[in-house]
């Protein structure tokens, strides 16, 4: 072991607080690989689940618990009108409506489940979730699922959305089902990309 981890202070600055999730495990990475283009340290970063904690993000709650079923239907249309992004669409039954959104475990630990209608309903009655010990109650801590996430940012913290190509070709999808679901336009996106060969 080299002397620089038995020392309480230097092995905190290699090792951080524990992380609640994999996202802030690797942002860290990311700082490191961006270094040469930006003097931010560390850059900022947005969690899914800060994010859904937002006042856009309750509204948009409130308006698919309001209507779940429409807000599914717009979801699926646009979904379908993109089929090269290999979306799947969300289940619309008699009895629940499924959102799109991912349900955590109720123990807090990793994995995501489906969210459904009353999920949400639940959700927006309550103050957000912020803990694993909250988890544990009968109030799901929900995240946003892919379009519904880029459909936050691009309202409501950007100017101008960067995509590689995988992700314009999503979020087609998602500027349709914000026009035809809520009648709104997003922050405009462009798309970089690059090929990097490893010299083998």
């Amino acid at each position: 072991t080299s002397s620089r981890f038995k020392e309480g202070q230097n092995y905190q600055k290699i090792v951080p607080a524990q992380p609640t999730s994999a996202a802030e495990q690797v942002a860290p990475a990311f700082d490191d690989l961006m270094s040469p283009w930006t003097s931010a340290r560390p850059m900022p970063r947005i969690m899914a689940s800060s994010l859904v904690k937002t006042t856009l993000a309750r509204a948009m709650l409130r308006a698919m618990a309001d209507d779940p079923q429409r807000c599914a239907e717009m979801y699926n249309r646009a979904v379908a009108s993109v089929p090269e992004a290999r979306l799947v669409p969300l289940m619309i039954r008699d009895d629940y409506v499924e959102l799109p959104l991912w349900r955590l475990r109720d123990d807090g630990t990793a994995g995501r489940m489906r969210a459904y209608d009353n999920d949400v309903e639940s959700a927006i009655g309550e103050e957000p979730q912020s803990s694993i010990a909250n988890r544990q109650s009968s109030i799901p801590a929900l995240l946003p699922r892919a379009l519904f996430m880029t459909a936050l940012i691009r309202l409501g913290v950007c100017d101008l959305f960067i995509h590689a190509t995988g992700g314009a070709r999503y979020d087609r999808a998602m500027e349709r089902w914000m026009r035809d679901w809520l009648g709104v336009e997003v922050a405009p996106m462009a798309v970089v990309s690059a090929t990097l060969r490893l010299p083998l």
